[in-house]
């Protein structure tokens, strides 16, 4: 298709989905036109986002989810005038980029957090579980792998659930004497409160729910969690 319009290739990748080759082998084209100018606008974007500039993958990432995103959305190309058409695609382009990069900014930075708060989990204490084997069997206390616990924090809680459970954790663990435990320290919960825009009150009642929340995933099969200290 090296003879085939911009104009062209937009409309035949608009038809993907259909079954047919040309919308992939218009893309290829189209990726062989202006992957110069993505990766020259992602570049200059590095520049200014060290971010992006000192990521491994970051500019190869953007410039890939770029294309993609121009061949998803090809059917929503539509200027008014068709001159200066190849222009337009370059502008066109330009806010893919900026979105795009907005999009991988904020991944990015919610993986890196994300694993920053889930590597406390390794801090925690294990949490007991009492499971009944027999009704005329007294109970016996087995604990919970550090591995499960992991997973149910990161797959039941929402950022902000988990967030403020692992604080309490990290700054008061469960096990501590209620009289001698520290309180989380003023500088963690107001940027806490801030984030998430939530009254100092709050933390303790979301705390609890987060706690109820991994008591009842962990406890599904027929197990009762040992009462938590509070």
């Amino acid at each position: 298709m090296k003879d085939t319009t911009t104009e062209d290739l937009f409309l035949y990748m608009s038809f993907k989905g259909d079954g047919s080759k040309e919308p992939e082998l218009a893309f290829n084209e189209f990726h062989s036109r202006f992957k110069r100018y993505v990766w020259g606008a992602v570049h200059r974007i590095g520049k200014s986002k060290e971010l992006l500039q000192n990521h491994p993958t970051g500019k190869q990432d953007l410039f890939s989810d770029t294309l993609l995103a121009a061949y998803d959305k090809a059917s929503d190309f539509n200027p008014e005038t068709k001159d200066n058409y190849d222009k337009k695609v370059m502008l066109w382009l330009s806010g893919i980029i900026k979105i795009q990069y907005l999009r991988w900014e904020q991944e990015v930075l919610k993986h890196d957090k994300k694993q920053k708060l889930l590597s406390y989990v390794d801090e925690l204490p294990e949490l007991a579980i009492e499971t009944h084997v027999d009704k005329d069997l007294e109970d016996r206390v087995e604990t919970i792998p550090i591995q499960q616990l992991h997973r149910a924090m990161d797959t039941i809680l929402s950022d902000k659930e988990r967030e403020i459970l692992l604080a309490w954790f990290m700054f008061a663990p469960i096990h501590t004497d209620e009289k001698q435990r520290s309180p989380i320290p003023k500088s963690h919960r107001d940027r806490l409160c801030q984030v998430y825009g939530l009254k100092p009150d709050s933390l303790r009642q979301i705390k609890n729910r987060a706690l109820k929340k991994i008591k009842q995933a962990l406890t599904a099969n027929h197990a009762v969690m040992v009462p938590l200290k509070r």
